[in-house]
């Protein structure tokens, strides 16, 4: 059902995110996720914006190999020098971006392996 809520967002978010300049991370730490197939490792800093909402920032991941990298393909956007998960809604805890990053993960995981689209 996730997949389905990513599909619509890219547009939406070009349109409506605009994540400037983060106050500083909410967590001490990185946050370490392993796909479900345990085949990857993807690292995320999870950010708290000035408007009180989360951000999950994706610090290191797989490379995509042949597969596209657009911001569409791979459902990220980016800010001047960083790329993060987009999301349809503003994810309103630390929490919340955080299982929503490890969402992410998993469809970009079967999305490297597969070239099957979320």
């Amino acid at each position: 059902m996730w997949l389905l809520a990513l599909a619509g967002l890219l547009a939406r978010a070009l349109q409506s995110t605009d994540i400037g300049d983060a106050v500083p991370p909410s967590t001490s730490q990185p946050i370490y996720y392993r796909t479900r197939d345990g085949r990857a490792d993807y690292e995320f800093s999870i950010e708290r914006q000035s408007d009180g909402t989360y951000t999950s920032f994706i610090v290191s991941q797989p490379d995509y190999g042949s597969r596209s990298t657009g911001a569409h393909d791979t459902h990220r956007l980016s800010t001047r020098d960083r790329h993060y998960v987009c999301w349809d809604r503003p994810l309103r805890s630390e929490e919340e971006a955080k299982s929503v990053a490890a969402l992410w993960a998993d469809a970009t995981q079967e999305y490297i392996r597969t070239g099957r689209r979320f």
